[in-house]
């Protein structure tokens, strides 16, 4: 990657910042256990023993963010265009065109 570079961190988007999400098994439990409880049948057909409620992230590792290096020209160029976009919509409004 050519010239300076910064860390750019994300909030997951799959957990949204907290690091873990619902085991899969309880969405499923709720979904086809009226009562949703993972208990009786639905536990003996599909698991040896109950699953946990939450299970760390796998896209972010349990961190709850994301990190990704981004060169700091192309970064500006994002703002810049942004910043257009932004005064672009306040003036068409003003003029009643959005």
């Amino acid at each position: 990657m050519a010239g300076k570079v910064i860390l750019i961190r994300t909030r997951c988007k799959k957990c949204q910042g907290k690091g873990s999400i619902s085991h899969w098994a309880w969405k499923v439990a709720y979904e086809e256990c009226s009562s949703g409880e993972l208990t009786g049948d639905w536990i003996k057909k599909n698991f040896t023993k109950i699953p946990p409620k939450e299970v760390k992230c796998k896209e972010c590792n349990g961190l709850g963010y994301t990190e990704e290096w981004e060169n700091i020209s192309q970064l500006k160029k994002y703002i810049d265009e942004a910043e257009r976009d932004k005064v672009h919509d306040s003036l068409g409004k003003k003029l009643g065109m959005i």
